[in-house]
């Protein structure tokens, strides 16, 4: 079903619907980029943007229930939307994330999690934000709070970035070897690959270089270890 419901959301996103609004069409092609990153709460944030400017788009809402769906979240009728940009707090720190103002983010959703501390997508922004600034056990509490909560595959996609982050490469790659069963994106193979890479597996590194640069060749520091990979797997 995940992989049905990824296919449907690159179709929809990556197609030109001729939007009514410029601006439409930015953030659709926005939150196609964090859907290819797998990020899919910042994608949802800018399809929420879309829906501001039309709100009875059918295609943007069929866009906003499938990623719901994609994220865990079946019932999107929550009664507090903390994806909406309807509660001011929340919407601040998303803003101060985007902007790479990780320490102002983190100072906000200190408070919100104090107001709202069931909200397991707070914990998880906490997680990335923590992670930004290199409070990595910080990080690894805070997506074990949200995954305590609910799960989904952007939630272990988070707990990966940190386990390698911590050094921990072979529990890394075990997370994202499992989730690739379902999410081909680019971030799973890139961080699977230096993994391996890490671990000097230096053949498996490049197979997963190799899916990564398939899927986006726009980042070039993986370069670097994926040519001494290929250089160092002739040896083995």
């Amino acid at each position: 079903m995940r992989k049905l419901i990824l296919l449907l959301i690159g179709v929809l996103l990556s197609t030109n619907f001729g939007w009514s609004s410029a601006l439409t069409d930015d953030y659709v092609d926005i939150a196609s980029s964090f859907v290819q990153e797998g990020k899919y709460s910042q994608a949802m944030n800018y399809i929420n943007k879309a829906l501001d400017i039309e709100r009875d788009n059918i295609l943007l809402i069929n866009m906003q229930k499938d990623l719901y769906k994609l994220m865990g979240r079946d019932d999107i009728f929550l009664s507090f939307d903390v994806l909406s940009g309807g509660d001011e707090y929340l919407s601040t720190a998303i803003y101060y994330y985007d902007q790479c103002k990780y320490r102002e983010a983190k100072e906000i959703l200190n408070k919100y999690i104090e107001k709202m501390p069931k909200s397991d997508f707070a914990y998880m922004l906490r997680a990335k934000t923590n992670l930004s600034i290199d409070e990595v056990p910080s990080a690894l509490r805070d997506i074990k709070s949200a995954q305590a909560i609910s799960n989904n595959a952007e939630y272990e996609l988070v707990e990966a970035l940190i386990l390698y982050k911590s050094g921990k490469y072979a529990q890394c790659k075990n997370i994202l070897k499992r989730l690739s069963e379902d999410v081909q994106i680019y971030n799973v193979y890139k961080y699977m690959g230096l993994s391996d890479f890490k671990l000097g597996n230096y053949k498996e590194a490049v197979e997963s270089f190799d899916r990564a640069i398939l899927l986006s060749d726009d980042d070039k520091t993986i370069m670097q270890s994926y040519n001494e990979a290929k250089r160092l797997s002739y040896g083995n």
